[in-house]
């Protein structure tokens, strides 16, 4: 049974050809012992200071991107899903990796997530997003979600449908922020209050509650 033909996003051409087209994968460079990394990232746009590096490198020919009116890059793709995806008190870098955003808290607070809306998201075939749980309190910068265009290049009708289940369900992520309240702590029991054994549970609660960015006031003590 024969599948349907299928456009490969990129195409093979001479180094000479290669300025100002987007490559299609990392270029990695190996100096036997020193170093062995990608000097060039997928998605790189080569510039003609670029070639003599890449030819040192032994790449006479490059994949590059070769992408149709309806096909949008992984990189360009992750930007449209993380703007439909952050509300309030959610924010993201601007430099995607391999397709990926990070979706960082913009301050302390409380992170919510639409969770019926997020899995309804993920349904769409070529894009992915997973979260910490609902209702976590959070500090200023944390990881809240990472979202990404799944393929190297993403029919722009699946890129549309992502970003549309998105905004009909904004926000998706927030991050609620605090409102700072002064907590009074009793702390009951003869032998404490006697000072015949030391208390431990005041240190337990203070934690807890500066998690909610709370102000624990003077603790009191009570007999039985």
């Amino acid at each position: 049974m024969c599948g349907k033909a299928v456009s490969m996003p990129y195409k093979t051409i001479p180094i000479e050809q290669a300025v100002g087209t987007t490559l299609a994968h990392d270029m990695t460079e190996v100096i036997p012992g020193k170093s062995k990394g990608p000097v060039f990232r997928k998605g790189h746009k080569v510039k003609k200071r670029d070639l003599c590096r890449l030819m040192k490198m032994g790449k006479n020919n490059l994949y590059v991107l070769n992408l149709k009116k309806n096909q949008i890059h992984e990189d360009e793709a992750v930007f449209e899903l993380a703007h439909a995806l952050a509300g309030p008190g959610v924010t993201f870098s601007s430099s995607p990796k391999e397709g990926k955003l990070e979706l960082r808290a913009d301050y302390p607070g409380l992170f919510k997530v639409n969770v019926d809306a997020l899995i309804d998201f993920n349904m769409v075939e070529d894009v992915m997003c997973a979260s910490i749980h609902n209702n976590t309190p959070v500090k200023k910068s944390q990881s809240l979600a990472a979202t990404r265009a799944i393929p190297l290049v993403i029919d722009r009708n699946e890129l549309d449908m992502a970003v549309k289940k998105a905004k009909e369900n904004y926000p998706i992520f927030s991050v609620k922020m605090f409102n700072p309240l002064k907590v009074r702590l009793i702390i009951t029991g003869n032998e404490v209050y006697n000072g015949l054994i030391q208390d431990k549970f005041q240190a337990i609660v203070e934690k807890k509650t500066q998690c909610f960015w709370c102000n624990l006031g003077r603790d009191c003590y009570s007999p039985r």
